[in-house]
């Protein structure tokens, strides 16, 4: 869904989106599936993602990052 949807949403060049997709390459490496659609300013967590993963994108959906 995510790689069919990719043409159709807006890119975003947001400073601290940036630095949450590094933070969150560095735990699951630069090809999952989460840090390509963060790229959109959209996120998602499930329990399958480490808990420290799934604590900083709760804070970033809290502080309006995504």
């Amino acid at each position: 869904f995510i790689s069919r949807c990719e043409k159709y949403r807006k890119n975003y060049h947001d400073v601290r989106l940036q630095a949450l997709r590094q933070t969150i390459a560095r735990q699951l490496g630069k090809s999952h599936p989460l840090v390509n659609v963060l790229e959109y300013g959209v996120a998602f967590h499930n329990a399958d993602l480490p808990e420290d993963v799934r604590a900083v994108i709760e804070s970033a959906y809290k502080g309006k990052v995504i």
